[in-house]
């Protein structure tokens, strides 16, 4: 509806336009509680992704030093990989 309709609208017939308008707050009201929770499960979501990226980088540092232990990297190796995850 373009400004022109909304006038005459208002003019031809008052209780329509405050219906209208009504429902538009209605309408915008949901749309901001559908933001909000749309809001709230990103950061969820971006914490849960925080988590798994720590937990990711722990097994990756556990397997590291595994085969250090069992001899699998030579010391330029272990270096260079301190070097990437810091």
């Amino acid at each position: 509806m373009n400004d022109e309709e909304i006038l005459n609208l208002i003019r031809t017939n008052p209780e329509a336009a405050v219906s209208l308008i009504e429902e538009l707050e209605a309408k915008k009201m949901k749309l901001k509680a559908k933001k909000e929770k749309l809001e709230a499960e990103n950061r969820t979501l971006k914490a849960e992704q925080e988590t798994l990226d720590a937990e990711n980088r722990t097994l990756f540092i556990r397997k590291e030093i595994l085969e250090a232990m069992n001899g699998k990297l030579d010391p330029i190796s272990i270096e260079l990989r301190k070097r990437i995850l810091s």
